[in-house]
């Protein structure tokens, strides 16, 4: 019993390690994005319902409509719908300038 114990902290330091290396190759966020991020999300509150504003808030951080859509347990037909709807709200009370 011993050795599996040993084994598996073995398996992961190595997976440890291989995540660290793996954040390391990662480009670092522009900390102006992060803020026009931050302040878009701050405006979608004001129109969002809740589901709304997470499934925006999960798109802003990069994730796929199918990774939201798996993530919530909804279809990627129901994200889109929604979604599509809040930008549809959002740009007529913030037109483009």
């Amino acid at each position: 019993m011993g050795r599996s114990i040993a084994a598996f902290q073995r398996a992961e330091a190595q997976r440890t390690q291989a995540e660290q290396r793996y954040l390391e190759t990662m480009p670092r966020k522009d900390p102006m994005e992060e803020l026009e991020a931050r302040l878009f999300l701050h405006d979608l509150a004001s129109v969002a319902s809740r589901p709304q504003y997470e499934l925006a808030a999960l798109r802003l951080q990069g994730y796929s409509i199918a990774e939201v859509a798996q993530q919530r347990g909804m279809t990627h037909k129901q994200v889109r719908r929604l979604l599509k709807e809040l930008y549809r709200v959002y740009f007529q009370l913030y037109p483009k300038e």
